[in-house]
């Protein structure tokens, strides 16, 4: 049997993801876990100087910073030791639905947060389409929880038909990390179905709080091709929006 050296598995991990394990285990020791989202914030406000990937370095520092955050808070919930994040919710419209809820919104910073705000006030099945660990779940920041996750294969929109027929939510981003490219298949998928959509959106203010908000598109049960379109349009604009207020106001 060939034993792997320390030496050799270091070198087989990117310098990222090295550096951010190394800020997780100084944060866990040195700070009880009341503490841990302040001082991820505040350490953030200096790795933000730090590319890590080519990618990094065309990306607004601020941006960077969000990422670095996203990417502790991430590590810390591994710990499955819980901790408070400082958010609020702002705005929270209400949907009703005979068939499902599909909870929308793209790659901005600090979904996973909303999605622990709403499973907090809201009592209900879920499902998110994304990445999964070994169990086929996925965690929800800051918590021991788990949600059931649905991969991202051929038969992903009829895992979340099934979901939605039995009157449960679906979570999602639709739009790709890596191309920026928005999908309508969810909304065609509503609008075949007859379920309700809700857009949520989060946004880091300079005091450190997350502020979150659940909004109704333009047409929750979208009909037609046009009305899809408005609502991609919204989420998008929306989301572009909040990342231009990060580039020129966020410290």
């Amino acid at each position: 049997m060939i034993k792997l050296s320390l030496y050799s598995y270091i070198k087989k991990i990117h310098p990222y993801h090295l550096f951010f394990r190394f800020i997780t285990i100084i944060i866990i020791n040195f700070k009880n876990s009341e503490n841990w989202f302040v001082i991820t914030c505040k350490i953030s406000k200096y790795t933000k100087y730090i590319p890590f990937t080519k990618k990094d370095i065309k990306t607004h520092y601020q941006i960077r910073r969000l990422k670095h955050i996203d990417k502790l808070l991430s590590m810390l919930t591994r710990t499955n030791i819980e901790f408070p994040i400082q958010c609020t919710i702002s705005r929270f419209d209400e949907i009703n639905s005979k068939n499902g809820i599909i909870l929308c919104t793209s790659h901005i910073p600090f979904s996973k947060i909303a999605i622990r705000s709403y499973l907090e006030n809201k009592n209900i099945d879920f499902a998110i389409i994304g990445e999964a660990t070994k169990d086929g779940k996925m965690a929800i920041w800051g918590t021991n929880a788990k949600i059931p996750a649905l991969l991202k294969d051929s038969f992903v929109l009829l895992k979340a038909k099934n979901y939605l027929l039995n009157n449960k939510t679906i979570v999602l981003m639709v739009d790709d990390a890596k191309t920026g490219e928005y999908s309508t298949n969810i909304f065609k998928l509503a609008k075949k179905i007859n379920s309700n959509i809700l857009f949520f959106f989060t946004e880091m203010n300079n005091s450190n709080i997350i502020d979150i908000k659940f909004i109704l598109p333009p047409f929750p049960s979208p009909s037609n091709d046009f009305e899809i379109n408005e609502n991609i349009n919204f989420i998008k604009t929306y989301s572009n929006e909040i990342k231009n207020r990060y580039r020129l106001n966020f410290k």
